[in-house]
């Protein structure tokens, strides 16, 4: 197979993967010896959610962190919404107990409380992001721990519940929780979503279950046969590094298949951020970063690629020689590469390095909460694709907006494209992948975060000046 079906073949692999990267890169599961069971469809339901909208009257709460929306006639938390994030969470109806009874409320600066004839609550905001929970409950009812609500559209993929038990964590996306689980003596549990979670510190003994209905998930305590009360520490808050870290919580933190490499990634965005104090020069500090430790693999590749353009004469030879035979074609030309001791897929090395790179970049630039609203020149999120012109309707492809950066990117493409491509081939597969290559890319980018395509930005940069700078030599 000569090269440019090589790379061609390279071009339809990369798409395939940035199409489906979500389904093969969420992970492998760690396994337990625990199962999770399906509970009978006959034990007691938990209690619908129809009953917060009928009967449900708010009053709000709030301190130096938190602003708290209650159901007081529910005795709950409805809504939760952290101060400095400005923007509600998904973790809707904490500590509902389903009852008749009234319940006396009062709150202080750090405190809030409800207490009946049937039960007594006592919510405790201790730190920043963590809260203590007392519920006394002398007729051991369900408590309904929270309503975690469904993200809409893309993001809904990064939802998932975790639990660690034996030491292991063991993560369930939010399309696999089936639609009513148990779960028993875990170590530690909770729910995350693209930003956030919430996580439970010290499960007290009991049963905890899972129900997906409608657009929301159910995670619901039972009390164990000798336990009639729920005590624990929860921690509601971002998954930033710096503050996980306060909490012993790195753990639930997981990018994907390429973890460790968006690990390393985070830590050297937080290393630039540090001395720059912008994500996006972060971001670029970054690129130099990874281009530097590539940069001997594309030495090596670029002069791969000079070689087998020295050979296209003798390839073109071969072509015609032979084209009525593409078998003895392929053989040629793979004996004519061993003879010069050329590597067909060496010039591709440094491009399919990128790959888990791209990926662990994609997972760190989509989750992190730090580069959630980070601005950098005319982009107003780095987490977001950027707008240099925000249209009043929406196009196909296009969407409802012109973003610069993709543009920028297909350009230094098509230029780099230009340099590589020697100006006497006559292979038409050749030509037209100059401007294939940078336009399919265009189109994938076109929509990413703009922290993501800038990286891609930097990285054809670094790669086009070093080719024109080659270009001159010869």
């Amino acid at each position: 197979m000569d090269t440019e079906k090589r790379l061609l073949w390279f071009l339809v692999l990369t798409l395939l993967i940035l199409f489906s990267f979500n389904r093969f890169f969420l992970g492998p599961q760690k396994k337990t010896s625990f199962s999770p069971k399906e509970i009978p469809d006959s034990q007691k339901e938990i209690v619908k959610e129809e009953l917060f909208l009928k009967e449900c009257s708010e009053k709000s709460w709030e301190n130096s962190y938190w602003n708290v929306t209650l159901c007081v006639s529910r005795s709950c938390v409805s809504k939760l919404q952290i101060k400095p994030f400005k923007e509600e969470l998904l973790y809707r109806n904490l500590f509902f107990i389903d009852t008749q009874k009234s319940s006396e409320f009062k709150t202080s600066s750090q405190e809030i409380s409800f207490t009946s004839s049937e039960f007594r609550k006592k919510l405790v905001a201790v730190k920043p992001y963590l809260w203590e929970i007392d519920i006394d409950d002398p007729l051991k009812k369900e408590i309904n721990i929270c309503s975690f609500e469904e993200d809409k559209g893309f993001y809904k993929r990064y939802q998932e519940f975790f639990y660690k038990e034996n030491g292991l964590i063991t993560r369930i996306p939010y399309s696999k929780i089936k639609s009513r689980q148990s779960f028993t003596n875990l170590q530690l549990l909770g729910l995350r979503d693209r930003y956030y979670a919430l996580v439970i510190l010290n499960p007290p003994v009991g049963e905890y279950f899972l129900e997906k209905r409608k657009k929301r998930l159910i995670l619901v305590y039972k009390p164990s046969s000798v336990l009639s009360s729920f005590k624990t520490q929860i921690f509601i808050g971002p998954q930033e590094m710096k503050v996980l870290q306060d909490y012993e919580l790195t753990e639930i933190m997981y990018f994907g298949f390429f973890d460790g490499i968006a690990r390393l990634i985070l830590k050297s965005l937080y290393f630039g951020y540090r001395i720059f104090k912008n994500w996006g020069v972060a971001i670029i500090f970054v690129s130099s970063l990874i281009y530097l430790l590539l940069f001997p693999l594309t030495i090596k590749s670029s002069k791969s690629m000079k070689k087998m353009q020295e050979l296209q004469p003798q390839i073109e030879e071969l072509r015609k020689k032979y084209k009525d035979n593409p078998q003895k074609l392929n053989k040629e030309i793979l004996e004519l590469y061993k003879q010069y001791k050329i590597n067909p897929l060496g010039g591709c090395l440094p491009l399919f390095l990128q790959i888990p790179i791209f990926f662990a970049l994609y997972q760190v630039l989509i989750r992190s909460v730090e580069i959630k609203g980070a601005k950098f020149l005319w982009i107003k999120d780095l987490s977001l694709p950027d707008y240099l012109i925000k249209l009043p309707f929406s196009l196909p492809i296009i969407g409802d907006g012109v973003h610069l950066l993709p543009l920028l990117m297909v350009g230094l493409m098509f230029f780099q494209q230009k340099l590589t491509t020697p100006q006497t081939s006559t292979s038409e597969q050749q030509k037209l992948m100059t401007f294939i290559f940078p336009l399919v890319f265009g189109f994938i980018f076109y929509r990413f975060p703009s922290g993501l395509v800038l990286y891609w930005v930097c990285n054809s940069l670094f790669t086009f000046i070093y080719q024109l700078r080659l270009a001159r030599i010869e």
